[in-house]
């Protein structure tokens, strides 16, 4: 088994709806995965970086040079961050970089990191390369309530030769600094027995055999651990025997996961939220420790990166647990903030939360859209949370992108705090396929987008139809409609009350669909006209009649 990588996992929420508008949206990171080039086998190509790639994730593979230039907000905005040893290398140098930066990217990590010193190529076929992609498949997945095991670690090569309790410097980002020891070959020798004593995803599928067949398999295992924080996943079993496992084998700590939750007792919220620069925003961690509310506890808060960064205030617990702070922002852009208490002697960091502030707040707040279609009809349906100003929506649709048409008026509420419902149908379309927007304008002639998430489909009637003309009686104009449900030879002829034809509307070949035609009367007399359509596809026909009334 080969030396150490590490993955990382900063989890961001994002908050979905059916509505769409032309404001732009944070980009960040958050499905980026880093990796440390000299570190891992094949770079982008790489057994890691194809784990991530296959599961949606793009990797950026970065020099020890191009790891050191990024800074703390840098760090916070990747999904994950991989560390590998390609070649079970004793020592530092093929990650020296992030060695020398365990202060600048370890704070960012919460307790979402996964530290697998399995070599995947090396043991591919024999579980290694199944433990790689179980890990990293582990540690990316969406994770809302962030009640994952926040890290996955096994060691080997990474000192080989350790003789005495050695520190392992880069895991001091990840456990209290100073925790972690191993030994190694001189204490253990060429040690061959693993058993797995818990249940965690990262292992399923894989048993005592998988992990004990790679000669010499355990190299390294854990002398002293950060027990507060770590539980015991798989042992060297019978040698050096430091713990005792639920299920009575002893051995030496071979793979520990940290915590069976987010490791901090600190829970910050709310998660993301879009803000206007200068309005109040506030912001909450809760303390809890073993089920129990820490009261009395400063808790300080801090924004890593982005705009307004550094101290953002403090406060004391209240008997919930909860401490809050009020603030504001004056520069757009994208805020990552973290809250920082001492618990149980630890000094523990909460989660990532994310602050987006953006200028010149729209005057409506849009909460849902949504279409119906009953026949040839559409009604857009929709939901103003609030109102500042507003004049009213144009409902504007289009058939070809890119083109759109103004096809109705909702006068607006003004200024409400109240959400308002609006509805509005469009009538009588032909079969095709839409799009649908609001142009939302306010008294001042600004205005904003807000587009209909879903496209609108009119399909083909399922019968022949001819209606009644609309309006009738008419003067000097009607509309006549009528519906195709396949290609046809289509007539349509207007015809006085003595049989005499008067008018040909239309005849000619036309597709399955609905129609509407005109009708304009203005050089008959009053009186009672009959309309009649024909329609002729080889050996099938349609003949209707209708009648209609012009005064003048």
């Amino acid at each position: 088994m080969k030396n150490i990588f590490t993955v990382l996992a900063l989890v961001l929420a994002l908050c979905l709806s059916n509505i769409q508008t032309t404001e732009a949206q944070p980009a960040g990171n958050s499905t980026t995965v880093l990796i440390l080039g000299p570190s891992v086998t094949g770079g982008v190509f790489s057994e890691e970086a194809t784990a991530c790639t296959g599961l949606g994730f793009s990797v950026e593979v970065v020099s020890h040079a191009q790891w050191l230039a990024k800074s703390a907000a840098d760090f916070a905005t990747y999904r994950g961050i991989i560390l590998g040893d390609p070649t079970c290398q004793v020592g530092y140098s093929y990650i020296s970089s992030a060695e020398a930066t365990v202060g600048i990217w370890g704070p960012q990590i919460d307790g979402h990191v996964i530290i697998n010193g399995t070599d995947p190529v090396f043991h591919s076929g024999q579980g290694g390369n199944l433990l790689t992609q179980k890990s990293i498949a582990f540690m990316l997945a969406d994770d809302p309530g962030q009640t994952k095991t926040g890290a996955y670690i096994s060691l080997s090569c990474y000192d080989y030769n350790a003789g005495v309790p050695t520190p392992v410097p880069v895991l001091d980002a990840v456990s209290i600094p100073g925790s972690m020891t191993i030994v190694g070959a001189p204490v253990i020798g060429c040690y061959n027995n693993a058993h797995i004593t818990a249940t965690h995803p990262a292992m399923t599928g894989l048993t005592d055999a998988d992990l004990s067949n790679w000669s010499c398999s355990i190299h390294e295992a854990f002398y002293t651990w950060d027990s507060l924080n770590y539980q015991v996943l798989a042992i060297g079993k019978d040698v050096v025997s430091n713990y005792i496992a639920p299920d009575g084998t002893q051995g030496i700590p071979y793979v520990l996961a940290r915590g069976a939750q987010v490791i901090s007792d600190i829970t910050l919220g709310p998660l993301t939220d879009t803000n206007h620069i200068g309005d109040p925003h506030t912001l909450t961690a809760v303390v809890d420790s073993n089920g129990s509310p820490v009261v009395g506890r400063l808790v300080t808060f801090t924004a890593i990166g982005g705009p307004c960064a550094g101290f953002l205030g403090s406060a004391l617990t209240d008997g919930t647990g909860s401490a809050s702070i009020t603030y504001t922002c004056m520069s757009i852009g994208t805020q990552f903030i973290k809250a920082t208490a001492t618990v149980n002697g630890l000094a523990q960091t909460s989660n990532t939360v994310t602050k987006v502030w953006e200028d010149n707040p729209l005057p409506v707040e849009l909460s849902s859209m949504t279409s119906s279609v009953a026949g040839r009809d559409v009604t857009i349906n929709w939901i103003t949370a609030s109102e500042l100003n507003n004049s009213g929506f144009d409902i504007e649709r289009s058939l070809t992108a890119g083109e759109w048409t103004n096809v109705g008026h909702v006068a607006g509420n003004g200024t409400v705090s109240s959400p308002s419902s609006y509805s509005f149908t469009d009538r009588n379309l032909a079969a095709g396929t839409y799009s649908y927007r609001l142009k939302q304008t306010d008294f001042n002639g600004n205005f904003a987008y807000y587009y209909l998430s879903n496209e609108v489909v009119i399909g083909v009637p399922e019968s022949f139809s001819l209606k009644q003309n609309y309006p009738n009686p008419f003067n000097p104009s009607t509309k006549i409609d009528f519906a195709l449900p396949k290609d046809g030879n289509v007539t349509l002829d207007i015809y006085d009350n003595s049989g005499k034809l008067v008018s040909s509307l239309v005849n000619e070949f036309k597709s399955a669909g609905y129609y509407s035609i005109n009708f304009n009367a203005a050089g008959l007399s009053s009186g009672v006209y009959f309309y009649k359509l024909g329609y002729k596809s080889g050996e099938q026909s349609f003949v209707k009649v209708l009648k209609m009334s012009l005064l003048k």
